[in-house]
């Protein structure tokens, strides 16, 4: 699936070069896949962050524990979907 990503996104890129103004359009596509970067580091290290809480709790035998990382694990990632809205 990365791969497909990949050769995506070069596509896209092979695509705006045939615009009228190509050099514009291929330096927008650079700044464009930088900020999508960015944008999906939040959630994939809340997720990250999340899961290795709750299974360090669960492996200690601590239910409450880890079920209250699950909820606040929840909050959060309602807070950045709601903040992100904007």
């Amino acid at each position: 699936m990365i791969c497909c990503e990949w050769w995506l996104f070069e596509l896209v890129i092979m695509l705006a070069g045939e615009l009228p103004n190509a050099d514009v359009a291929v330096a927008v596509m650079g700044i464009l896949f930088n900020l999508v970067a960015i944008a999906y580091m939040l959630p994939m290290s809340l997720g990250s962050a999340c899961s290795t809480c709750i299974a360090n709790a669960l492996g200690a035998g601590d239910g409450v524990v880890a079920q209250r990382f699950c909820w606040a694990g929840f909050v959060m990632s309602v807070g950045s979907q709601v903040s992100g809205a904007d």
